[in-house]
C-alpha cells in the first residue's frame, strides 16, 4: 500500500467538500421536498419515507452481494488470483461500506431534522438496518448461500413497493401488488436460490474470484472512467448473449423476422424489471405528481433501449446475416424495436400519466438518441489529456463513460421541468 502524497491530499480538500455539499442538498432540500409534496397531496410522508428506507435496504443488500464475501480471512483471500495476501482490496471494500453507511445516516438524519422528526430514533435505527444487512449477508456469503442474499434484497424491495402501493391507492391493492410482486421474483428465481445455508462457513472459491474480478473491474470503471471494463467483464463472466436465431426468420424478404426476435429476447429478460418500474411510476404519479412519474419512465426508455441495443449489436456483425439482407436493412431490423419500445412507452405515458405532447416527444426520441450518442462516443479517437487535481484525463476514456447517460439526465430535466 502506498503511502499518501500531496496529490492525495489536494483530491481529498476537493472531493470532501463537493460530497458534503452534495448530502446537504440532498438530505436537507430534495427529500424533504418531495416528503412534503407527498403531504400536500394528502398522503403520510412517513409512511413515504419507510418505503424509501425499505428500498435503499434491499439496494445496499444487493451491492454487497455484487461485492462478494468481505470479511474473508487473510488465508481465504490467497485463493484470489492475484493472491491479495495482505487484504489491501479486503480493507477498501471494508471502508467503501462504512463510508456509504455514515452517508446514508447523514441522509436520513437532515431528511428527520428538517421534516420535524426526532433526530436520535432516526440515525439509530438507520445504522441498525444497514449493519444488520452487512452482518446478514456476511452470514450468508460465508456459507455458501448467496442467492438467499438477493432473496432477502427481493423482499426488501417488494415490501417498500407493498407499502407504497398501499399509500397511494389502498390496503388491499397494496396487498395484491406484493403477492403478484412475490409470485413473479419466485417464478423469476432458480430452485438453487432456496436453499438452506450449510453448516460449515466455506466461502468458495467461486465466490472469492467473483468479489476480485468485481472489485477490479469497479476500480478501473471509476478509476480510469471507463465503464466498457466494467461491461466487458460482466459480458466475460454471463453466459453467452447470442443464441441461435429461429428458421422462419431466414425464410421472410425483409428482416422484420429479426425485428421480432430481438425485441422478444431483449424483453424476456427485463420484463419483470419493467413491469416493476412502471408499476413504481404508477405509484409515483399517485404520490409525488406526474413529474416524477415522467422521470421513471425516461429511465424504463434508457433501460429498454440499452436491453434492445445489447442484443440488436450481438447480430449486427454477423455475415452471414449481411448477405442475406445487406447491412442497412440489417441495422434497420435490429434498431427498428428501439422506436417500437419508444412509441409503446410514450403511449403508456400518456394514458396513465396524461404527459404532454412535448413530453411524450421527448419519450419518444430519448431512445435513437441515447444509441446515437454512444455510438459516435465509440468512434472517438485520438488521444487529449486535461490535467486534473486527481491526474490526467483522457477527454475521450470521458466522453465514452458520459455517453447515454448525460442524454437521460438532460430528458428527465425535460420532463420534469414541463
Amino acid at each position: 500500500m502506498r503511502r499518501p502524497t500531496a496529490e492525495d491530499a489536494v483530491v481529498a480538500l476537493i472531493t470532501v467538500p463537493m460530497s458534503a455539499s452534495v448530502v446537504w442538498n440532498v438530505g436537507g432540500h430534495l427529500l424533504p421536498g418531495l416528503l412534503n409534496t407527498a403531504q400536500d397531496r394528502g398522503f403520510s410522508p412517513a409512511l413515504l419515507a419507510l418505503s424509501v428506507a425499505l428500498a435503499v435496504a434491499g439496494v445496499w443488500v444487493q451491492v454487497l452481494f455484487f461485492a462478494g464475501p468481505v470479511a474473508a480471512s487473510a488465508a481465504q483471500l490467497q485463493w484470489l488470483p492475484t493472491g491479495d495476501v495482505l487484504g489491501h482490496q479486503h480493507l477498501l471494500t471494508w471502508a467503501a461500506a462504512s463510508a456509504v453507511v455514515v452517508v446514508l445516516v447523514a441522509l436520513a438524519v437532515l431528511t428527520a431534522r428538517a421534516m420535524g422528526w426526532p433526530l436520535a430514533p432516526v440515525a439509530l435505527s438507520t445504522a441498525l438496518v444497514l449493519v444488520t444487512a452487512v452482518v446478514m449477508t456476511l452470514w450468508l456469503q460465508k456459507r455458501d448461500a448467496p442467492a438467499l442474499v438477493g432473496l432477502v434484497a427481493a423482499a426488501l424491495v417488494i415490501a417498500a413497493l407493498t407499502l407504497a402501493a398501499g399509500q397511494a391507492w389502498s390496503t388491499p391493492t397494496g396487498v395484491a401488488v406484493g403477492l403478484g410482486a412475490t409470485v413473479a421474483t419466485a417464478i423469476q428465481r432458480r430452485p438453487s436460490g432456496f436453499a438452506a445455508p450449510r453448516a460449515n462457513p466455506v466461502v468458495p472459491r467461486w465466490q472469492l474470484t467473483r468479489a476480485h474480478t468485481n472489485r477490479w473491474s469497479v476500480n478501473a470503471g471509476i478509476l480510469a472512467l471507463d465503464g466498457d471494463i466494467v461491461q466487458a467483464v460482466h459480458e466475460r463472466q454471463g453466459p453467452a448473449t447470442r443464441s441461435a436465431m429461429p428458421a422462419f426468420v431466414f425464410r421472410t424478404r425483409r428482416p422484420v423476422a429479426v425485428s421480432v426476435v430481438v425485441l422478444w429476447r431483449a424483453m424476456s429478460g427485463g420484463l419483470l424489471g419493467a413491469a416493476g418500474l412502471v408499476l413504481t411510476a404508477l405509484v409515483a404519479d399517485r404520490l409525488l405528481g406526474p413529474g416524477a412519474a415522467l422521470v421513471l419512465l425516461v429511465v424504463l426508455q434508457y433501460g429498454l433501449a440499452l436491453a434492445v441495443a445489447r442484443v440488436g449489436e450481438s447480430w449486427l456483425m454477423s455475415p452471414a446475416l449481411q448477405r442475406i439482407w445487406g447491412r442497412g436493412a440489417l441495422v434497420a431490423g435490429m434498431f427498428a424495436p428501439v422506436l417500437g419500445v419508444g412509441a409503446g412507452v410514450t403511449v403508456l405515458a400518456a394514458a396513465t400519466v396524461g404527459a404532454s405532447p412535448v413530453a411524450g416527444l421527448v419519450l419518444l426520441i430519448t431512445g435513437p438518441l441515447v444509441l446515437g450518442r454512444r455510438h459516435l462516443a465509440r468512434r472517438s479517437t485520438g488521444l487529449t489529456l486535461v490535467s486534473t487535481p486527481a491526474g490526467p484525463l483522457p477527454l475521450q476514456t470521458f466522453d465514452r463513460t458520459v455517453a447515454g447517460y448525460d442524454v437521460l439526465v438532460v430528458a428527465a430535466l425535460l420532463v420534469l421541468s414541463l
